[in-house]
């Protein structure tokens, strides 16, 4: 058994703040949060001073991520679920959805596949995977954005349900094109298995998207791009995720995707309790510009932005760390709200509520120090402390 106190902090739990307090893990668990004299007579393996250090969070969640640290999610390996889950605490992220690409079936089986190994023998000392977004096949070729093209296909029952099987029923998100489901078939059949379904990589208008939201679509895979965008006459898949109180819009922060501006009006017309910040981040994230492969096709990097060769946006190398400051620059800096976009929310929707996105007694010790300019300088993954940049600042 292991114990870990963090004392002195300024807490956040994702409901309330409290200052000056402590936090007592034990093991994988929060054990306990309370003042900092209440624990005084307990003997602990590790005492954490953080006592003007900044603040104390739940873990983030990213719900969109393929790659880190030239690592993907498609490579279909072990190793490759190792780097990512040991590079993301250094951005705050504490879980992850493992997210794959439009690919050849063999390939995208494989990645599941490797998926719920993972998922089932890990021990790993990093992020945790929390199940799989399928990102295709079932999408709409006009807007495949970094897609291939080849490997698109109408939306398929059978080769769905054999997906899940092999993933060991890890799927918890599918994103799909809406208007290419005859009579929303996959779309009722997701909903019947608890699957959330995401409209993404979608021409629909208005009208066929706001009947497909209708019909159960409660996520939006990175509002604005790959999707019809807002016109004044057809307002289209943009318009109703924004228009819709049971949507969860997912928002990337990188500049690229979005401008500030767009994301403020986003904001502004969702309210904090239904954006999700993601990174869709690919392999090139943590490493130097230059040009990558992603499932089978050449991505440049440059200034931070990732191209392929017809120049299309093909993911990002945006850290949840620089999204969570960017919210807090471009559209409003309250600790609760971008706790709730980062942390809560994701939990919520995907339904891990009960063991993670906020910090309470008996929840997975899956916390984060961020100090006072936005930076990780801590990281504990089910109470074990995985990033630590305390020790190089004293």
């Amino acid at each position: 058994m292991s114990n870990i106190l963090l004392k002195n902090a300024k807490i956040h739990t994702g409901e309330e703040s409290i200052d000056k307090a402590s936090i007592w893990i034990t093991d994988e668990f929060i054990n306990e949060i309370g003042d900092n004299e209440a624990f005084q007579n307990i003997l602990f393996d590790r005492v954490i001073d953080c006592e003007d250090q900044g603040w104390v969070l739940p873990g983030m969640i990213d719900l969109h991520i393929h790659g880190t640290n030239n690592a993907d999610i498609m490579d279909g390996t072990q190793e490759a679920l190792e780097t990512m889950s040991k590079a993301l605490p250094k951005e705050g992220t504490t879980s992850y959805l493992a997210t794959t690409l439009t690919h050849a079936e063999g390939t995208i089986e494989n990645a599941l596949k490797n998926v719920r190994d993972f998922m089932l023998t890990s021990n790993s000392n990093g992020a945790e995977v929390i199940g799989v977004h399928l990102e295709g096949p079932f999408l709409n070729i006009e807007k495949r954005g970094a897609q291939l093209e080849e490997y698109i296909q109408k939306p398929n029952i059978e080769l769905f349900n054999k997906w899940f099987q092999l993933s060991g029923k890890s799927i918890q998100l599918v994103t799909m094109a809406p208007e290419e489901d005859e009579n929303y078939k996959l779309v009722n059949h997701l909903k019947e298995l608890g699957i959330i379904v995401s409209i993404g990589h979608t021409n629909c208008t208005y009208n066929q998207a706001r009947e497909s939201i209708n019909n159960g679509i409660t996520h939006a895979t990175h509002l604005f791009n790959g999707m019809s965008g807002i016109h004044h006459r057809d307002v289209g898949t943009a318009g109703a995720a924004l228009l819709s109180n049971q949507v969860f819009a997912e928002m990337i922060l990188d500049g690229y995707h979005l401008t500030p501006e767009i994301a403020d009006l986003t904001y502004r017309l969702k309210g904090p309790d239904h954006i999700i910040l993601v990174t869709d981040s690919i392999r090139a994230k943590f490493l130097d510009e230059g040009s990558y492969d992603i499932g089978g096709q050449v991505v440049t990097v440059i200034d931070n932005k990732v191209i392929n060769e017809e120049g299309k946006l093909s993911g990002s190398v945006l850290k949840m760390s620089k999204a969570r400051k960017n919210f807090m620059k471009w559209i409003d800096n309250d600790i609760s709200i971008v706790t709730k976009i980062t942390s809560t929310n994701p939990a919520k929707h995907i339904g891990v509520y009960g063991r993670k996105g906020s910090l309470h007694t008996g929840k997975d010790a899956d916390i984060i120090l961020v100090n006072h300019e936005g930076e990780i300088i801590l990281t504990i993954c089910r109470g074990k402390i995985v990033y630590d940049a305390i020790q190089k600042i004293r």
